[in-house]
């Protein structure tokens, strides 16, 4: 149909968007023009912060994923739920993932070109910056609760402060 051809437009433009701004902060990253997706990272002073930008077509969405580099054991899974939760509590925009089986955190941004939204270098700043600065403000947090290196109590009160 000509509305599943403009969401494809729309979608491809975005995408080739997405790379303009990378190239004109002289980004590196890594494009996958067939499936929208980029991936890219930043070295930070602790953990450095990986991500990919996927453009989603069919929901008109671009998403932004951080995939922590570590697994939570499973003894400390409960806890960093809980912490997982005053995490996001504090989030203006974004949010933790956190698979209690697997014990993956991922942080996720998500923003909409439905309906013919545009979106620019501004928007893309954002979502980036954003991003890096919450996964590195919480990244090395989660690591050193999952490793027993402060308790949840400790977490919870840095978290409010």
């Amino acid at each position: 149909t000509d509305m599943a051809i403009d969401k494809i437009k729309q979608a491809k433009s975005i995408y080739n968007d997405i790379k303009s701004y990378f190239n004109s902060k002289k980004l590196n990253y890594t494009p996958d023009d067939q499936k929208l997706v980029i991936k890219s990272g930043f070295n930070t002073n602790d953990f450095p912060v990986e991500f990919i930008m996927t453009v989603d077509t069919d929901r008109e969405l671009v998403f932004l994923y951080s995939k922590m580099t570590f697994i939570v054991p499973e003894d400390k899974r409960v806890d960093m739920a809980i912490a997982i939760c005053a995490a996001n509590s504090h989030l203006a925009n974004g949010c933790f993932d956190y698979d209690i089986s697997t014990g993956t955190i991922i942080f996720r941004m998500v923003n909409s070109f439905a309906n013919g939204s545009k979106l620019d270098a501004t928007v893309y700043d954002y979502i980036v910056s954003v991003s890096v600065s919450t996964v590195d403000k919480y990244n090395d947090k989660f690591f050193m609760l999952s490793k027993n290196m402060i308790t949840l109590e400790k977490f919870l009160d840095e978290c409010n402060n």
